[in-house]
């Protein structure tokens, strides 16, 4: 497994947030997500919301074995709305990201562990757009 599986497969597990029940479990996503972009987008990039952009932060070869490498992938996750009850939507979003996360074992192949650091709102800062980050680090052998 490489970082571009890894990519793929976490850009296809977030584009199934549609409102309404998720395919992982009996948890009701209350967003739909228009896009999901497989590297980092700015606010005024964004013209469809909600819109989820991820990059990787840091990749390190934890530890190396005859034929295997255990690696760990450090990815940002940013999450962008726009809505007149911000602090609301900037919720719900990061609700619905946290629920696809910690579903990953239904979703991915080849991922040995996907942690969620962090989580961090705006908390209306920059309202009516609300943004969503997640620091997610992803444990796979290469």
């Amino acid at each position: 497994m490489d970082r571009i599986q890894i990519f793929n497969q976490l850009v296809a597990a977030l584009g199934e947030i549609q409102k309404g029940p998720s395919p992982y479990s009996d948890y009701e996503f209350s967003n739909t997500v228009h896009v999901v972009e497989p590297r980092f987008k700015f606010l005024d990039e964004i013209n469809n919301f909600p819109t989820i952009s991820m990059t990787v932060t840091r990749e390190r070869v934890l530890h190396s074995l005859s034929s295997e490498r255990f690696c760990s992938l450090e990815l940002l996750l940013r999450a962008y709305t726009w809505d007149l009850e911000v602090e609301q939507s900037g919720e719900a979003i990061a609700a619905d990201i946290e629920h696809v996360l910690a579903n990953w074992k239904r979703w991915s192949s080849g991922l040995q562990e996907l942690r969620l650091v962090a989580i961090q709102t705006d908390e209306g800062l920059h309202a009516p757009y609300g943004i969503a980050l997640f620091e997610v680090q992803v444990l796979y052998t290469k």
